[in-house]
């Protein structure tokens, strides 16, 4: 009973860290704050990791929200790419702000991953952990500006720590994309923001043994 009531607290304290949570069911609805998203191009809905997900195929949903408002920030979502490595690097994007000072690709058609999310100074990764992304992997994303902190996660193992350099000044939120136009070609679900830096043991009950737990906590 302690252990199962231990899991719950943690939980609970996930709910209270959430600043939006995009389910995707049926379109960008935030289920937290109202942080809707809305849909343009190529972007439908069908079975994801949990009921529905996001479909991008050379589509975007943009939020009219910056996710940045404080300190601390962490994204965890779950993808899904068509292919392992794309073929073209217009088929590369992830989410991002408004205002990377690079692009976002996961992964670029080298295979090799780069990330411009939450800092000023963008990540070159290599290809991570995720022996086949064409299946449901989990991505989670810390930044700490305070302590200097960036991280990435995959299903929930640390892939790489970095510098936070400063935060990117930020306007909006970008699903399925990145600054430059790169376009998911796949599925996003369950894309959650955190406004704190999510502990490794906070993203490991997040993936749950890849069975995921998501909003609401």
């Amino acid at each position: 009973m302690k252990r199962a009531l231990g899991f719950m607290n943690k939980i609970t304290v996930l709910g209270g860290k959430t600043i939006a949570a995009y389910l995707l069911q049926s379109d960008g609805t935030d289920s937290k704050n109202g942080y809707n998203g809305t849909s343009s191009g190529s972007v439908t809905f069908s079975s994801g990791k949990n009921g529905n997900g996001a479909v991008f195929n050379n589509g975007i949903i943009t939020v009219s929200q910056s996710m940045i408002n404080g300190t601390q920030v962490s994204v965890n979502l779950w993808v899904k790419l068509d292919s392992h490595t794309p073929i073209s690097i217009g088929n590369t994007g992830l989410i991002a702000t408004n205002t990377e000072v690079a692009a976002t690709h996961y992964p670029y058609s080298n295979g090799t991953i780069y990330l411009a999310i939450f800092t000023n100074s963008r990540k070159t990764i290599g290809a991570g952990i995720v022996a086949d992304r064409t299946q449901w992997h989990m991505v989670t994303i810390t930044a700490n500006s305070v302590s200097d902190v960036w991280k990435f996660y995959q299903n929930g193992t640390l892939v790489t720590t970095s510098t936070v350099g400063a935060f990117p000044s930020s306007t909006e939120t970008l699903l399925g994309n990145s600054t430059a136009g790169y376009s998911l070609i796949g599925m996003l679900d369950e894309v959650t923001f955190f406004n704190e830096e999510l502990s490794l043991s906070e993203i490991s009950e997040l993936y749950n043994s890849g069975n995921g737990k998501f909003y609401p906590f």
